[in-house]
């Protein structure tokens, strides 16, 4: 057996020694040496795209149905925690990026119909940390923005007033709507914005 061994790391080495010229040959040859394709291995390889598309499959199974279930039966009363804010943090921990591909895939499902459930979906976004969600969060702050409904987009402005960041301002200050009242209360925020802020 002792033979072998010798004649196989020898033979690897010759491997080795002829194509140290082609560094892309040495890293293939590496990366199959130490790898496995054995989930019993303790080489066994973690492909980082099944890990997140798994994860997104758990969420979208598990985590969705309870969601949606809490912000129907929520009455999102401002100053209150709602469990869904918890939910979502809960597994922000676990997979922040899974967590926002999903989330971001439910806000679309539901742009396009439940005024409710995007509500209740917004309102999440405006209690998460503006890093934390970054930058799925800013996109659907701005996407409400364009939302034919009023108060899905004071909800926007509301989670730009909310998270109060130079990022708010800088992007609030280029928006326009219709809704005369809708306009002065994004002109006040910005407004406030470069107040606090200390903008010049």
């Amino acid at each position: 057996m002792t033979e072998t061994l010798i004649k196989n790391s020898a033979n690897n080495n010759t491997l080795l020694n002829d194509n140290l010229d082609n560094k892309d040959a040495i890293e293939t040859y590496l990366w199959e040496f130490l790898i496995s394709d054995d989930e019993l291995s303790t080489n066994y390889r973690v492909d980082e795209n099944t890990l997140n598309e798994n994860r997104i499959k758990f969420l979208e199974e598990r985590i969705t149905p309870q969601l949606i279930s809490i912000i129907q039966d929520d009455d999102f009363e401002f100053g209150r925690r709602s469990r869904s804010i918890d939910l979502v943090e809960e597994q922000i921990k676990i997979n922040k990026i899974a967590v926002q591909n999903w989330f971001n895939k439910i806000f679309l499902d539901y742009f396009k119909g439940d005024e409710k459930l995007l509500l209740g979906l917004l309102r999440v976004v405006e209690y998460l940390d503006k890093d934390l969600f970054f930058p799925t969060g800013q996109t659907m702050a701005i996407s409400a923005l364009s939302h034919k409904s009023d108060e899905i987009k004071e909800m926007g402005v509301r989670i730009f007033e909310n998270w109060g960041a130079i990022e708010s301002y800088e992007l609030l200050k280029n928006v326009k709507v219709d809704s005369k009242w809708l306009q002065e209360y994004i002109n006040q925020v910005v407004k406030d914005l470069k107040d606090e802020l200390c903008l010049i």
